[in-house]
């Protein structure tokens, strides 16, 4: 049985952006200032890559102030529409190993972020709103 669970019930909207001229320092300044860990690209509207603070730790030696996004990012970017199913999600983060997918409506804009985080904070919450746990084991 699929859930009818959309990503945009419970990603992270409206997510901070960095264009492709932006230095990795000021990635890695942003990410330290508001404690997040991924940070995507974008050209205009279009997302193009994805920086990770793991990015970021693999250049820890050179001057990040010379290095523009572009030459770090993860490309090509996956991303998701937020009308699709947490059911169809979960295999990125279990199978693929990601940590954070930009989240793009229907008119491909970046509108959110949906990391590994949101999920698990969706889930607690729902496990504690449900009690799924008060339920008995059923054979």
């Amino acid at each position: 049985m699929k859930s009818a669970i959309p990503v945009y019930k419970f990603m992270t909207p409206l997510p901070i952006r960095l264009n492709l001229s932006d230095t990795i320092h000021k990635a890695e300044f942003i990410m330290k200032d508001m404690g997040i860990r991924h940070l995507p690209v974008v050209s205009g509207e279009k997302v193009v890559g994805l920086i990770s603070v793991t990015d970021i730790a693999r250049v820890a030696e050179m001057d990040k102030k010379n290095i523009p996004c572009e030459n770090l990012m993860t490309v090509p970017v996956v991303t998701i529409k937020e009308n699709e199913f947490l059911d169809d999600v979960v295999p990125l983060f279990t199978d693929k190993k990601f940590h954070a997918i930009p989240v793009l409506d229907i008119e491909e804009r970046l509108i959110g972020i949906l990391s590994t985080i949101d999920v698990i904070r969706f889930m607690y919450d729902y496990i504690k709103n449900e009690k799924v746990w008060a339920r008995e084991y059923q054979n």
